[in-house]
């Protein structure tokens, strides 16, 4: 759900004041920001984790409140700019100007999390799940990358971590399998995971040279769900080959025949076309048609 967000500029002084007027208005709930340093007394009555260095107190204040999206607010901001133009009377109120922003449900419940990190607690030691995710996965790595070194294998790799929209946790890993008499990837996987958690389980899919991921590679660096936000994208292996595509400019008669019908485009010697990778559009910008492809090499037989 998103609400608006109403950011009141005024002092220090009349924070108070502003606030008891805010109350009258029937504004439940209020956000005050200044850097007003904490008095001993203040410390004393407050658990305090940890007190952040403020910038030097310039008898600045913020007020905000928030009301619904939906809302039809122009009345009570009314009031509220009435109510502190009868305030400016006898009070410093400061700039008195309210600004606008939109904020989401989602960013109360997730901007916290990249604050909240690994900590002691005597002889415990806490640690956020989604911290616990990012190292297992880690660890999972390091070690097929210990067990391919000494098979001789070179280990690549593309892996992403995924919460579901229910809480549940996952990895998707692409990985280049290897194998010989005695072991194989998805054996070193299986038995890496069965001896770092005991539970859930692996699935494996070989997926061959000849190409045609399109949708994979999507899926693999699609943006991140809202509930994902304390999660990177994707982590790739320092090895693998990045190559920036080559692209051609063409004119739009070679995309249609004479019948105005589209044209399917021709791959090189020694190349075909992933048909799922086609894609065709008009540039809302500059107004000229364009086609995409992916050509796949193909194989030589030995």
């Amino acid at each position: 759900m998103k609400w608006n967000k109403y950011t009141l500029k005024t002092t220090t002084e009349a924070i108070d004041y502003i606030s008891g007027l805010m109350i009258e208005l029937g504004i439940d709930g209020i956000q005050i920001e200044d850097n007003v340093p904490l008095s001993e007394e203040d410390k004393k009555a407050m658990f305090i984790d940890y007190l952040p260095t403020l910038p030097k107190d310039d008898g600045t204040a913020y007020i905000s409140f928030y009301t619904e999206e939906d809302n039809d607010d122009e009345a009570l901001l009314h009031k509220v700019r009435e109510k502190l133009k009868e305030a400016s009377l006898f009070i410093n109120v400061g700039e008195g100007t309210i600004e606008k922003d939109i904020t989401e449900d989602i960013d109360w419940v997730n901007n916290w999390k990249q604050f909240f990190k690994a900590f002691t607690v005597g002889e415990f030691y806490i640690k956020p799940t989604w911290e616990e995710m990012k190292d297992h996965a880690g660890k999972l790595v390091r070690k097929i990358r210990e067990k391919y070194k000494k098979q001789g294998w070179i280990l690549k790799y593309i892996y992403r971590l995924a919460i579901g929209s229910r809480g549940g946790r996952h990895i998707h890993i692409l990985i280049n399998r290897e194998a010989n008499e005695k072991m194989a990837t998805d054996l070193i996987i299986t038995d890496l995971w069965e001896q770092q958690w005991g539970h859930g389980h692996v699935n494996f899919r070989t997926l061959y040279s000849e190409g045609g991921y399109r949708q994979l590679a999507v899926y693999i660096t699609k943006p991140l769900e809202k509930w994902e936000s304390e999660l990177k994208r994707y982590h790739p292996s320092r090895n693998l080959i990045r190559k920036d595509p080559e692209t051609e400019e063409i004119k739009r008669r070679s995309l249609v025949d004479r019948d105005g019908k589209s044209r399917p485009p021709k791959a090189p010697k020694g190349y075909y076309v992933d048909p799922e990778s086609i894609e065709t559009g008009k540039n809302p910008v500059t107004g000229y048609a364009y086609r995409h492809y992916t050509l796949v090499k193909i194989k030589k037989k030995e």
